[in-house]
Protein backbone atom coordinates (compact mmCIF):
# COMPACT_ATOMS: atom_id res chain seq x y z
CA UNK A 1 0.00 0.00 0.00
CA UNK A 2 2.34 1.87 0.99
CA UNK A 3 4.76 1.80 -2.37
CA UNK A 4 1.58 1.68 -4.45
CA UNK A 5 -0.05 4.94 -2.97
CA UNK A 6 -3.26 6.59 -4.43
CA UNK A 7 -3.96 8.50 -7.49
CA UNK A 8 -5.20 12.06 -6.85
CA UNK A 9 -6.76 14.55 -9.07
CA UNK A 10 -4.96 17.97 -8.97
CA UNK A 11 -7.32 19.95 -11.05
CA UNK A 12 -10.01 18.80 -8.48
CA UNK A 13 -7.47 19.87 -5.46
CA UNK A 14 -6.92 23.29 -7.00
CA UNK A 15 -10.59 24.00 -7.98
CA UNK A 16 -11.25 23.00 -4.19
CA UNK A 17 -8.56 25.42 -3.37
CA UNK A 18 -10.02 28.53 -5.02
CA UNK A 19 -13.69 27.53 -4.04
CA UNK A 20 -12.12 27.84 0.08
CA UNK A 21 -9.76 31.19 -0.83
CA UNK A 22 -13.59 32.79 -2.00
CA UNK A 23 -15.48 31.63 0.94
CA UNK A 24 -12.36 32.69 3.06
CA UNK A 25 -12.63 35.95 1.47
CA UNK A 26 -16.32 36.50 1.51
CA UNK A 27 -15.88 35.23 5.49
CA UNK A 28 -13.50 37.76 6.37
CA UNK A 29 -15.32 40.73 4.63
CA UNK A 30 -18.13 39.63 6.83
CA UNK A 31 -16.47 39.32 9.74
CA UNK A 32 -14.99 42.96 9.44
CA UNK A 33 -18.87 44.13 8.75
CA UNK A 34 -19.64 42.45 12.40
CA UNK A 35 -17.02 43.67 14.13
CA UNK A 36 -16.92 47.47 12.75
CA UNK A 37 -13.41 47.45 11.67
CA UNK A 38 -11.01 45.16 10.01
CA UNK A 39 -8.19 43.00 11.79
CA UNK A 40 -6.44 40.26 11.43
CA UNK A 41 -8.67 37.17 12.13
CA UNK A 42 -5.73 34.58 12.51
CA UNK A 43 -4.48 36.46 15.65
CA UNK A 44 -5.76 35.51 18.85
CA UNK A 45 -5.12 38.61 20.42
CA UNK A 46 -6.81 40.60 17.47
CA UNK A 47 -10.11 38.29 17.91
CA UNK A 48 -10.15 38.36 21.83
CA UNK A 49 -9.27 42.02 21.73
CA UNK A 50 -12.63 42.33 19.19
CA UNK A 51 -14.73 40.42 21.13
CA UNK A 52 -14.54 41.15 24.64
CA UNK A 53 -13.31 44.34 24.85
CA UNK A 54 -14.94 45.58 21.75
CA UNK A 55 -18.12 44.07 21.34
CA UNK A 56 -18.52 42.98 24.68
CA UNK A 57 -19.08 39.74 24.35
CA UNK A 58 -18.92 37.34 27.49
CA UNK A 59 -15.54 35.92 28.18
CA UNK A 60 -14.86 32.86 30.70
CA UNK A 61 -11.50 31.68 30.46
CA UNK A 62 -8.41 33.80 30.86
CA UNK A 63 -5.00 33.38 29.68
CA UNK A 64 -1.50 35.33 31.16
CA UNK A 65 -1.83 37.58 28.34
CA UNK A 66 -5.97 37.97 27.82
CA UNK A 67 -8.43 35.68 26.57
CA UNK A 68 -8.92 32.44 25.42
CA UNK A 69 -10.82 31.83 21.84
CA UNK A 70 -9.67 28.20 21.24
CA UNK A 71 -12.30 26.04 19.79
CA UNK A 72 -14.58 24.99 22.73
CA UNK A 73 -14.46 28.88 23.80
CA UNK A 74 -15.80 29.88 20.06
CA UNK A 75 -18.04 27.00 19.69
CA UNK A 76 -20.03 28.10 22.94
CA UNK A 77 -20.13 31.90 21.69
CA UNK A 78 -21.17 30.83 18.37
CA UNK A 79 -24.93 29.36 19.42
CA UNK A 80 -25.66 33.22 20.34
CA UNK A 81 -23.13 35.19 18.50
CA UNK A 82 -22.80 35.63 14.62
CA UNK A 83 -19.56 37.09 14.80
CA UNK A 84 -18.20 33.91 16.52
CA UNK A 85 -19.88 31.39 14.19
CA UNK A 86 -18.11 33.40 11.35
CA UNK A 87 -14.85 32.88 12.78
CA UNK A 88 -15.22 29.40 13.70
CA UNK A 89 -16.30 29.19 9.91
CA UNK A 90 -13.06 31.35 8.69
CA UNK A 91 -10.52 29.02 10.67
CA UNK A 92 -12.41 25.54 9.71
CA UNK A 93 -12.15 26.55 6.07
CA UNK A 94 -7.98 28.01 6.74
CA UNK A 95 -7.43 24.84 7.90
CA UNK A 96 -8.62 23.17 5.50
CA UNK A 97 -7.05 25.10 2.54
CA UNK A 98 -3.66 25.01 4.21
CA UNK A 99 -3.54 21.68 6.33
CA UNK A 100 -5.15 19.51 3.41
CA UNK A 101 -5.41 20.74 -0.08
CA UNK A 102 -1.97 22.53 0.19
CA UNK A 103 -0.32 19.85 1.44
CA UNK A 104 -1.99 17.20 -0.76
CA UNK A 105 -0.69 19.43 -3.56
CA UNK A 106 2.87 19.48 -2.37
CA UNK A 107 3.39 16.02 -1.22
CA UNK A 108 1.91 14.11 -4.62
CA UNK A 109 4.77 12.35 -6.63
CA UNK A 110 4.94 13.70 -10.42
CA UNK A 111 3.23 11.07 -11.18
CA UNK A 112 -0.23 12.66 -9.04
CA UNK A 113 0.05 9.69 -6.25
CA UNK A 114 0.22 10.16 -2.98
CA UNK A 115 2.17 7.92 -0.79
CA UNK A 116 1.59 7.30 3.44
CA UNK A 117 3.81 5.15 5.82
CA UNK A 118 2.58 2.92 7.98
CA UNK A 119 3.30 2.42 11.25
CA UNK A 120 2.24 -0.76 13.59
CA UNK A 121 4.21 0.31 16.73
CA UNK A 122 2.72 4.48 17.32
CA UNK A 123 -0.48 4.07 18.72
CA UNK A 124 -1.54 2.07 22.12
CA UNK A 125 -3.79 -0.27 20.50
CA UNK A 126 -1.78 -1.97 17.67
CA UNK A 127 -3.76 -0.23 14.73
CA UNK A 128 -2.14 1.14 11.81
CA UNK A 129 -1.33 4.98 12.01
CA UNK A 130 -0.64 7.06 9.04
CA UNK A 131 1.76 9.34 8.51
CA UNK A 132 3.79 11.89 5.66
CA UNK A 133 1.12 11.94 4.84
CA UNK A 134 -1.81 11.23 7.83
CA UNK A 135 -4.15 10.40 4.76
CA UNK A 136 -6.58 8.72 7.86
CA UNK A 137 -7.34 12.53 8.58
CA UNK A 138 -8.96 13.01 5.52
CA UNK A 139 -12.48 14.97 6.34
CA UNK A 140 -15.63 12.51 5.83
CA UNK A 141 -17.99 15.35 6.51
CA UNK A 142 -20.37 17.17 4.28
CA UNK A 143 -19.78 20.99 3.06
CA UNK A 144 -16.71 21.97 1.05
CA UNK A 145 -14.68 19.96 3.65
CA UNK A 146 -16.14 16.45 1.95
CA UNK A 147 -15.07 17.55 -1.62
CA UNK A 148 -11.39 16.81 -0.79
CA UNK A 149 -12.39 13.19 -1.44
CA UNK A 150 -13.29 13.41 -4.53
CA UNK A 151 -9.69 14.26 -5.54
CA UNK A 152 -9.05 10.63 -4.44
CA UNK A 153 -9.33 8.96 -8.06
CA UNK A 154 -9.22 5.44 -9.80
CA UNK A 155 -5.97 4.38 -11.84
CA UNK A 156 -7.88 4.29 -14.89
CA UNK A 157 -10.52 5.16 -16.73
CA UNK A 158 -12.32 2.51 -16.58
CA UNK A 159 -11.29 1.17 -12.90
CA UNK A 160 -13.04 1.65 -9.42
CA UNK A 161 -12.46 2.71 -5.75
CA UNK A 162 -13.94 0.44 -3.74
CA UNK A 163 -14.44 0.86 0.53
CA UNK A 164 -15.46 -1.56 2.93
CA UNK A 165 -16.21 -0.18 6.82
CA UNK A 166 -16.77 -2.65 9.20
CA UNK A 167 -20.15 -0.78 10.48
CA UNK A 168 -19.88 -0.79 14.41
CA UNK A 169 -17.75 -2.81 15.11
CA UNK A 170 -16.79 -2.07 18.85
CA UNK A 171 -20.36 -2.32 20.04
CA UNK A 172 -20.69 -5.86 17.92
CA UNK A 173 -17.65 -6.54 19.96
CA UNK A 174 -18.56 -5.58 22.91
CA UNK A 175 -21.87 -7.71 22.45
CA UNK A 176 -19.96 -10.81 21.73
CA UNK A 177 -17.45 -10.38 24.74
CA UNK A 178 -20.15 -9.73 27.10
CA UNK A 179 -22.51 -11.85 25.88
CA UNK A 180 -25.32 -9.76 26.86
CA UNK A 181 -28.80 -11.18 25.75
CA UNK A 182 -30.55 -8.00 24.75
CA UNK A 183 -27.53 -6.57 22.85
CA UNK A 184 -26.76 -9.89 21.18
CA UNK A 185 -30.64 -10.12 19.79
CA UNK A 186 -30.87 -6.46 18.82
CA UNK A 187 -27.93 -7.40 15.99
CA UNK A 188 -29.39 -10.61 15.27
CA UNK A 189 -32.74 -9.11 14.80
CA UNK A 190 -30.95 -6.36 12.30
CA UNK A 191 -32.18 -3.62 14.67
CA UNK A 192 -30.58 -0.48 14.38
CA UNK A 193 -28.33 -0.70 18.32
CA UNK A 194 -28.80 3.23 18.79
CA UNK A 195 -32.56 2.98 17.69
CA UNK A 196 -33.14 0.49 20.34
CA UNK A 197 -30.50 1.95 22.99
CA UNK A 198 -32.46 5.13 22.31
CA UNK A 199 -36.11 3.75 23.05
CA UNK A 200 -35.16 2.72 26.66
CA UNK A 201 -33.60 5.86 27.56
CA UNK A 202 -36.28 7.85 25.91
CA UNK A 203 -39.08 5.34 26.95
CA UNK A 204 -40.63 6.06 23.56
CA UNK A 205 -41.01 3.58 20.55
CA UNK A 206 -40.06 6.76 17.66
CA UNK A 207 -36.68 8.73 18.96
CA UNK A 208 -35.99 11.81 16.96
CA UNK A 209 -32.87 12.31 15.06
CA UNK A 210 -30.93 13.79 18.40
CA UNK A 211 -32.42 11.16 20.60
CA UNK A 212 -30.57 8.80 18.36
CA UNK A 213 -27.29 11.20 18.33
CA UNK A 214 -27.18 11.07 22.18
CA UNK A 215 -28.15 7.30 22.13
CA UNK A 216 -24.95 6.58 19.65
CA UNK A 217 -23.00 8.54 22.20
CA UNK A 218 -24.30 6.76 25.04
CA UNK A 219 -23.41 3.52 22.76
CA UNK A 220 -19.63 4.07 22.24
CA UNK A 221 -18.74 6.32 25.17
CA UNK A 222 -19.47 3.42 27.98
CA UNK A 223 -17.19 1.67 25.61
CA UNK A 224 -14.91 3.85 26.53
CA UNK A 225 -15.35 4.39 30.19
CA UNK A 226 -17.03 7.44 29.85
CA UNK A 227 -17.99 9.78 33.15
CA UNK A 228 -21.44 11.35 33.04
CA UNK A 229 -19.44 14.86 33.05
CA UNK A 230 -17.76 13.89 29.83
CA UNK A 231 -20.91 12.51 28.33
CA UNK A 232 -22.51 15.82 29.56
CA UNK A 233 -20.10 17.86 27.34
CA UNK A 234 -19.53 15.50 24.29
CA UNK A 235 -23.46 15.99 23.53
CA UNK A 236 -24.45 19.31 25.79
CA UNK A 237 -26.42 17.91 28.27
CA UNK A 238 -26.55 18.36 32.16
CA UNK A 239 -24.47 15.67 34.30
CA UNK A 240 -27.76 14.22 35.93
CA UNK A 241 -28.96 13.76 32.45
CA UNK A 242 -25.94 11.96 31.19
CA UNK A 243 -25.85 9.98 34.52
CA UNK A 244 -29.21 8.97 33.99
CA UNK A 245 -28.52 8.13 30.17
CA UNK A 246 -26.00 5.86 31.12
CA UNK A 247 -27.78 3.77 34.10
CA UNK A 248 -30.42 3.23 31.75
CA UNK A 249 -27.92 1.63 29.31
CA UNK A 250 -26.36 -0.33 31.74
CA UNK A 251 -29.69 -1.41 33.18
CA UNK A 252 -30.46 -2.59 29.54
CA UNK A 253 -27.83 -4.35 28.98
CA UNK A 254 -26.89 -6.13 32.46
CA UNK A 255 -24.14 -8.03 31.50
CA UNK A 256 -22.08 -5.48 30.12
CA UNK A 257 -21.37 -4.60 33.68
CA UNK A 258 -20.85 -7.48 34.94
CA UNK A 259 -17.86 -7.78 31.51
CA UNK A 260 -16.55 -4.64 32.35
CA UNK A 261 -16.35 -5.35 36.68
CA UNK A 262 -14.78 -8.56 35.65
CA UNK A 263 -12.65 -7.51 32.97
CA UNK A 264 -10.81 -5.12 35.78
CA UNK A 265 -10.88 -7.73 38.38
CA UNK A 266 -9.13 -9.97 36.39
CA UNK A 267 -6.70 -7.57 35.28
CA UNK A 268 -6.01 -6.67 38.73
CA UNK A 269 -4.93 -10.25 39.42
CA UNK A 270 -2.78 -10.42 36.26
CA UNK A 271 -1.84 -6.58 35.59
CA UNK A 272 -3.31 -7.48 31.87
CA UNK A 273 -6.38 -7.60 29.57
CA UNK A 274 -5.98 -9.97 26.23
CA UNK A 275 -8.20 -9.57 22.93
CA UNK A 276 -10.32 -11.96 21.92
CA UNK A 277 -6.65 -13.56 19.75
CA UNK A 278 -4.94 -13.52 23.16
CA UNK A 279 -3.07 -10.41 22.47
CA UNK A 280 -2.00 -8.88 25.46
CA UNK A 281 -2.00 -5.70 26.75
CA UNK A 282 -0.24 -4.60 30.23
CA UNK A 283 -1.66 -2.15 32.35
CA UNK A 284 0.75 -1.84 35.50
CA UNK A 285 -1.08 1.18 36.63
CA UNK A 286 -4.03 -0.84 37.61
CA UNK A 287 -3.02 -1.33 41.37
CA UNK A 288 -2.05 2.25 42.31
CA UNK A 289 -2.04 3.44 45.18
CA UNK A 290 -3.35 7.06 43.83
CA UNK A 291 -6.73 6.86 42.97
CA UNK A 292 -7.35 9.06 40.09
CA UNK A 293 -4.10 6.85 38.22
CA UNK A 294 -6.02 3.91 39.33
CA UNK A 295 -9.46 4.85 38.07
CA UNK A 296 -7.68 6.24 34.51
CA UNK A 297 -6.45 2.56 34.44
CA UNK A 298 -9.59 0.92 35.07
CA UNK A 299 -11.11 3.03 32.09
CA UNK A 300 -7.81 1.98 29.90
CA UNK A 301 -8.91 -1.98 31.20
CA UNK A 302 -12.56 -1.66 29.76
CA UNK A 303 -11.72 -0.40 26.64
CA UNK A 304 -8.55 -2.22 25.50
CA UNK A 305 -9.79 -5.55 24.48
CA UNK A 306 -12.50 -4.18 22.59
CA UNK A 307 -10.19 -1.31 20.66
CA UNK A 308 -7.73 -3.96 20.22
CA UNK A 309 -9.66 -7.17 18.84
CA UNK A 310 -10.75 -4.41 16.61
CA UNK A 311 -7.47 -3.89 15.42
CA UNK A 312 -6.51 -7.14 15.05
CA UNK A 313 -9.60 -7.81 13.02
CA UNK A 314 -8.41 -5.53 10.05
CA UNK A 315 -5.20 -6.54 10.50
CA UNK A 316 -6.28 -10.07 9.72
CA UNK A 317 -8.95 -9.38 6.95
CA UNK A 318 -5.96 -7.50 5.44
CA UNK A 319 -3.66 -10.49 5.95
CA UNK A 320 -6.48 -12.69 4.59
CA UNK A 321 -7.18 -10.17 1.31
CA UNK A 322 -4.04 -9.62 0.28
CA UNK A 323 -3.28 -13.62 0.06
CA UNK A 324 -6.67 -13.99 -2.21
CA UNK A 325 -5.39 -11.00 -4.64
CA UNK A 326 -1.79 -13.02 -4.87
CA UNK A 327 -2.41 -16.07 -5.06
CA UNK A 328 -4.97 -15.47 -8.07
CA UNK A 329 -2.93 -12.92 -9.54
CA UNK A 330 -5.28 -9.93 -9.00
CA UNK A 331 -5.08 -6.91 -10.67
CA UNK A 332 -7.02 -4.70 -8.45
CA UNK A 333 -5.18 -3.78 -5.38
CA UNK A 334 -5.71 -2.79 -1.21
CA UNK A 335 -4.38 0.85 -1.11
CA UNK A 336 -5.96 2.40 1.78
CA UNK A 337 -6.70 1.40 5.56
CA UNK A 338 -8.43 4.10 7.64
CA UNK A 339 -9.62 3.21 10.91
CA UNK A 340 -11.86 0.51 10.21
CA UNK A 341 -12.05 1.23 6.41
CA UNK A 342 -10.28 -0.66 3.43
CA UNK A 343 -10.41 1.27 0.35
CA UNK A 344 -9.11 -0.55 -2.94
CA UNK A 345 -8.32 -0.04 -6.67
CA UNK A 346 -11.15 -2.34 -8.41
CA UNK A 347 -10.26 -3.01 -11.98
CA UNK A 348 -13.28 -3.31 -14.23
CA UNK A 349 -13.48 -7.30 -15.12
CA UNK A 350 -12.73 -7.93 -11.39
CA UNK A 351 -15.39 -6.09 -10.11
CA UNK A 352 -18.65 -8.63 -9.70
CA UNK A 353 -16.55 -11.23 -8.08
CA UNK A 354 -14.18 -9.12 -5.46
CA UNK A 355 -17.50 -7.15 -4.44
CA UNK A 356 -18.72 -10.11 -3.42
CA UNK A 357 -15.82 -11.85 -1.99
CA UNK A 358 -13.84 -9.51 -0.10
CA UNK A 359 -16.56 -8.07 2.25
CA UNK A 360 -17.06 -11.95 2.98
CA UNK A 361 -13.83 -11.93 4.38
CA UNK A 362 -14.11 -8.68 6.21
CA UNK A 363 -17.41 -10.41 7.87
CA UNK A 364 -16.13 -14.20 8.91
CA UNK A 365 -12.63 -13.11 10.62
CA UNK A 366 -14.20 -13.99 13.95
CA UNK A 367 -15.35 -17.49 14.12
CA UNK A 368 -17.91 -19.10 15.51
CA UNK A 369 -19.02 -16.02 17.24
CA UNK A 370 -22.43 -15.60 18.13
CA UNK A 371 -23.08 -12.74 15.67
CA UNK A 372 -21.80 -11.82 12.69
CA UNK A 373 -19.64 -8.70 12.06
CA UNK A 374 -20.96 -6.55 9.30
CA UNK A 375 -19.49 -4.21 6.82
CA UNK A 376 -21.08 -1.00 4.64
CA UNK A 377 -19.96 -0.57 1.24
CA UNK A 378 -19.63 0.75 -2.23
CA UNK A 379 -17.95 1.64 -5.47
CA UNK A 380 -17.36 4.97 -7.43
CA UNK A 381 -14.73 6.62 -9.75
CA UNK A 382 -13.38 8.64 -6.03
CA UNK A 383 -13.50 8.39 -2.78
CA UNK A 384 -16.34 10.44 -1.76
CA UNK A 385 -18.30 8.18 -4.04
CA UNK A 386 -17.98 4.72 -2.23
CA UNK A 387 -19.94 6.64 0.89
Amino acid sequence: METRGIKIDRDILKWIWLRLEQAITELEKEIHSLAGREFNIKSPKQVWEVLFWELWLPSWKKTKTGFSVNAEVLDNLKKQYPIAEKIVTYRHYSKLQSTYVEWLLDVATDDDRIHTSYNQIVTSTGRLSSNNPNLQNIPGWDDIAGEIRTAFVADNKNDYLMAYDYSQVEVRLLAIMSEDENLLNAFKQGRDIHQVTGEYIFWVKEITSTQRKFAKAVNFGVIYGISPFWLSKMIDISQKDAKTYIDAFYELYPKVREFFDDTILKCKQNWYVETLFWRRRYIPSINDNNKMIQKGAEREAMNMPIQWTSADIIKLAMIEIDALLREWEYKSTMLLQVHDELIFNLVAEEKDFLQKKIPQIMENILKNAPIELKVDGAIGKNWKETK
